[in-house]
This record gives structure tokens, C-alpha cells and sequence, in this order.
């Protein structure tokens, strides 16, 4: 049957589009939804929010005003959260999964990466949807916006060691960026927004608040999928 977090997560997906759209709260206090939420399973398990276009400019701002970081880290997390979130990508297809060593055949390296004079190109060497293991391109085109990814990822460029068998994204101490690294940074950034709702954010977020929000332009499900 329907589990009492179901229902949570449902409600609290209400409020949280309220509020990122920038509405008020809604009033989900009626007796009757605490009746009958109150009679069912319990579950200690917090949903994961997408991440909107929205939360991204609160993460945008919050690197911005971060203190312990350079201005290299700064631009190479807004890199990676602006191409993770604009390129539909699996953060594990990119970042290297320890900090002090990196495996070549999965993660990106600047010899898979081409910026042209509109669009970013990734090369992704390993995918979930890739069968048969040959790569694929992806292009992540410019957008007018001011969490577009080429003018990130050309600006963390411009500060960059572009070594082509090395990953591209390292910390000024030289280990590379791991998922752990960009899910602090999200925590952290979005704390404000998630303290507001019953739920937490990864860095699988960026991937569903990117499909959310192609869905909510009207974007196909194969389009949407592919």
C-alpha cells in the first residue's frame, strides 16, 4: 500500500515548487491531511529535490561569497554544477571517484573536452546508455542566461593547466574533484531552501531538476530522455 513518506514526499514536492517559484507556502495543515497521513507507515527516509534553475543561482551567489575556497575552485564547482545540471550528465561520468587517483578510461580528461565559440563538447568515455563502450560527444550549447555553462566552463578554462591525459577538474592542492566534493557544495549552498522542505539534495539533483525543468517547458519525453 501507500506508504506515510509517499505521501509526505508528495506534499512536500507541492510546497516545494511553491516556493522555488516563488509563491507562498500552502496551507497543508487541514485535519484531514494530518489525519491520514498520520495513520500511515512511517519512513525516516528524506526525498531528493531537483535542483532548478532557481537553486542554481543560489549556489552561483554562495560560491561567490565562499571564503574558503580560491577563485580557481570557485569557478571549477560552478563548472561542474552549471555543466551537470545543463548537460543532463551523471556526475560519476565525469569526476574522478577518489581524490588522489583517477582512472583515464572514465574520467574527463581535457583531451575530451572542446570549447568552440558557442558550445561546450564532452567527451563522455563511459555512460549508463553507452553498450557497446565506444564514447560519446555530447554538445552543451551557450545560453543567454547567467548560469549559462559555456561562459563557465570557459572561464574556469582561461585559469586552468590544460594537461590533455589530466582530469579537468582539481582543487588548488592537486586532488581532483570528487561527487562528495560537489555534494558539500550543494548542501551547504541550498541549506536555506532545503530547511524549508523535508528533503535533501545530491549530485544526482542537477540531472532531475534538469529534466523537471525540460518537462516543465514542454520538452517530450524522448527528447527529454535522449
Amino acid at each position: 500500500g501507500i506508504g506515510r513518506d509517499s505521501v509526505r514526499h508528495y506534499l512536500d514536492g507541492i510546497s516545494f515548487l511553491h516556493l522555488t517559484l516563488g509563491f507562498p507556502r500552502p496551507n497543508l495543515t487541514h485535519d484531514l491531511i494530518k489525519k491520514v497521513v498520520s495513520q500511515l507507515r512511517p519512513s525516516s527516509a528524506k526525498p531528493r529535490l531537483p535542483v532548478l534553475p532557481s537553486m542554481l543561482r543560489k549556489i552561483k551567489n554562495g560560491l561567490c561569497n565562499e571564503d574558503s575556497l580560491s577563485r580557481f575552485e570557485k569557478r571549477a564547482i560552478w563548472a561542474i554544477v552549471s555543466l551537470g545540471f545543463h548537460g543532463f550528465l551523471r556526475l560519476g561520468e565525469v569526476l574522478s571517484a577518489q581524490a588522489k587517483s583517477f582512472n583515464p578510461e572514465f574520467t574527463l580528461c581535457w583531451e575530451d573536452v572542446k570549447i568552440s565559440r558557442d558550445s561546450i563538447g564532452i567527451f563522455l568515455k563511459s555512460s549508463k546508455t553507452d553498450r557497446v563502450g565506444r564514447g560519446t560527444w555530447i554538445q552543451i550549447p551557450a545560453t543567454s542566461s547567467d548560469i549559462c555553462p559555456f561562459r563557465a566552463m570557459h572561464q574556469f578554462s582561461l585559469m586552468a593547466v590544460k594537461n590533455t591525459q589530466r582530469p579537468v577538474f582539481v582543487l588548488d592542492n592537486g586532488n581532483y574533484i570528487t561527487k562528495p566534493v560537489v555534494n558539500k557544495a550543494l548542501k551547504k549552498y541550498l541549506q536555506p531552501v532545503i530547511a524549508q522542505v523535508y528533503g535533501t539534495v545530491s549530485c544526482h539533483s542537477l540531472r532531475a531538476g534538469a529534466a523537471t525543468t525540460a518537462e516543465l517547458l514542454g520538452w517530450s519525453e524522448n527528447e527529454i530522455m535522449g
